[in-house]
């Protein structure tokens, strides 16, 4: 593991419990989720029990051992899908007391501030500020990308067996070891798996309890956290291997992304291919994880998506995945259809499951958010959604609304608020919108993550790639790049229709930042307040303020210097020299001054800083903009 906690982050999570740390838990725990002594007793009988539940923590820590009842739990099998006989298609969920489960969420929330400090932005689960939509989107990009550039991509699925039930206890400890956690959080974990067991409920009926030598609990709010520290050792040998090539790209080179126990690899060639699995062969000797090889999938993609060859012992393809990657359809080919089409089937099977019953309108209202439009959010966060699907979920929708009869309230006053008059029920494109906006509000933010360069390299208009920094830009929906893809177009559209309730709070102060803004369509670069747009200039990759500047010495290039490079790449040759000097003295003094002052009397010796910032207008009166990263 290349990162490990400074001393000021690893006290963090050392020491004794504290009451407040419990509280503090206990406040976010849901209510009526444990049988027996639930959290609504704990939060009621608090000002009592707080302090006495404190110590006895605190004395289980001193003494090594926890209290019989919390080191016991009972193991309930929940189907996920396939074959109801074979064992691998049941998820274990420990079913733990409530006052052991008090003590894993405090816990957990001290290790929740060291994660981000140790975990590589390729890994999302439960750590703040990351979705598991950042690994749809850096999928989604990395197939596009590699089939637009004809890269070479091998994208893999791979599968471990019960990951969380096999991870060993003592590559555990040894992990928060390396890790820097100090010495009494690692007395804290082993303490609680020390001398642990668990009962399995089977048909109703409990067998013996059974001692636990390895595995997570899944139940416990510790066992995400532990285990996404344990699987970061498999993802930092892959990131650090020198024969192990991710998909290239000139900003980023991802060669892993995963979700908790979901991992898909990006390789770029055979060897690394090679070179992942010995890897993977190592972590799992020394963790007890082992791959699951029937459920491993791969995709030929890019320069690679004419083969047909298998170069490991499971399924390969050129097309598309079988089977859903973190709940959506990926390929070469557009699975937009089949994305949907799977996700209008359940809503139809759903509708008319509910339409024989007679509910009051409240009532239907109810089921359209909690079973209906709930199970499209995912899907419509991440992939473009047709107007005609758009359209059939929204007729599917209000049909149910009124039992197929005629409407009596307009689409946009259901939509309201039920202070307001609605029923809450959101427009699906509205609500598309919205998913849209928050996928540029996580792109803006400062963490950098893989996905992000992908993203950016497919905003830009017409003839113009200019990256995040198209967000800045004065543009209409003419002026999008018909070509790019249509996920794409969905994040320039809804930020178009946000342009009034934005602006930019940060225009550019240093000189390699000015140099790297673009001169068209730019709101900082304007003539009687208009941005410039010059036609000739854009085919001519004259697209930043750098291309018409010396890159060695300060000051701007000749302007028979920009004229040669618009007459070699235009077909216009008829274009005089009067009029390039003509268009470079009103891009110049269109320019504000402090920038020209410093092209004009400075080089470039700092690297490109600038990261774009934008505040949203606060609805209520005489309120400050709120920045858009929050």
């Amino acid at each position: 593991m290349t990162l490990t906690l400074t001393q000021h982050d690893s006290d963090y999570c050392e020491g004794h419990i504290t009451e407040h740390e419990l509280q503090t838990a206990l406040r976010t725990m849901e209510n009526n989720k444990s049988p027996g002594l639930s959290t609504n007793f704990y939060k009621h009988f608090w000002p009592i029990l707080g302090h006495e539940l404190t110590s006895v923590y605190n004395y289980a820590f001193d003494h090594g051992q926890l209290p019989l009842t919390q080191k016991r739990g009972i193991i309930s099998l929940l189907f996920k899908k396939g074959d109801r006989t074979k064992l691998q298609n049941w998820r274990p969920i420990t079913l733990l007391k409530t006052d052991y489960k008090i003590l894993t969420k405090a816990l957990a929330n001290r290790l929740k501030h060291t994660l981000p400090l140790l975990v590589h932005t390729d890994q999302t689960a439960c750590i703040p500020g990351r979705t598991i939509n950042d690994n749809i989107r850096l999928i989604q990009e990395a197939i596009t990308y590699a089939n637009e550039t004809d890269t070479p991509l091998a994208l893999i699925s791979v599968d471990q067996l019960k990951a969380f039930g096999r991870v060993s206890h003592e590559f555990l400890y040894k992990t928060l070891q390396k890790c820097n956690f100090g010495p009494q959080f690692q007395r804290w974990i082993q303490l609680l798996y020390t001398d642990v067991a668990s009962s399995v409920k089977v048909n109703g009926w409990l067998t013996a309890f059974i001692p636990l030598q390895r595995g997570l609990r899944q139940g416990c709010a510790l066992s995400m956290p532990l285990y996404v520290l344990t699987a970061e050792i498999l993802a930092t040998h892959i990131h650090s291997h020198p024969n192990i090539t991710g998909l290239q790209h000139p900003d980023s080179q991802p060669t892993i992304s995963q979700y908790a126990d979901d991992t898909t690899l990006l390789l770029a060639d055979d060897i690394s291919i090679t070179n992942a699995f010995k890897i993977f062969q190592a972590y799992e000797e020394a963790s007890g994880a082992k791959i699951n090889l029937h459920k491993c999938k791969a995709l030929w993609c890019g320069s690679f998506r004419h083969r047909t060859d298998a170069p490991t012992d499971f399924d390969w393809t050129n097309t598309h995945l079988p089977d859903k990657l973190i709940g959506i359809y990926v390929g070469n080919t557009d699975c937009t259809d089949k994305n949907i089409e799977h996700k209008l089937h359940k809503l139809r099977n759903i509708i008319a499951t509910w339409k024989r019953r007679d509910l009051s309108l409240k009532g239907r209202a109810l089921v359209i958010n909690g079973l209906l439009t709930s199970t499209l959010w995912y899907q419509a966060a991440n992939i473009h959604f047709p107007t005609w699907a758009i359209q059939e979920i929204e007729d599917l929708t209000y049909d149910f609304m009124w039992n197929g009869k005629r409407p009596l309230i307009n689409r946009d006053i259901l939509a309201l608020p039920l202070a307001e008059g609605g029923l809450n029920i959101p427009r699906f494109a509205t609500k598309i919108q919205a998913l849209r906006l928050n996928t540029i509000r996580r792109l803006l933010s400062h963490e950098q993550a893989h996905w992000k360069y992908l993203t950016s390299h497919f905003l830009h208009l017409s003839h113009m790639p200019t990256g995040k920094h198209t967000l800045a830009l004065k543009f209409n929906v003419q002026h999008i790049d018909p070509s790019i893809p249509h996920f794409h177009k969905d994040l320039l559209t809804a930020w178009l229709h946000h342009t009034k309730h934005h602006t930019r709070t940060n225009p550019p102060a240093t000189l390699a930042d000015i140099l790297h803004e673009p001169q068209f369509k730019n709101p900082l670069i304007t003539v009687n307040d208009n941005p410039l747009y010059y036609r000739e200039w854009i085919k001519a990759d004259l697209l930043l303020v750098k291309d018409i500047c010396y890159s060695v010495i300060p000051g701007f290039l000749p302007d028979l210097v920009i004229h040669t490079i618009l007459t070699r790449h235009n077909e216009n040759t008829t274009r005089s020299l009067q009029w390039t000097k003509h268009e470079l003295h009103e891009l110049q003094q269109a320019l504000p001054n402090y920038w020209t002052r410093l092209i004009r009397t400075h080089i470039t010796t700092q690297p490109l800083s600038l990261q774009l910032l934008f505040a949203i207008s606060n609805p209520q009166p005489n309120a400050e903009p709120i920045p858009l990263e929050n």
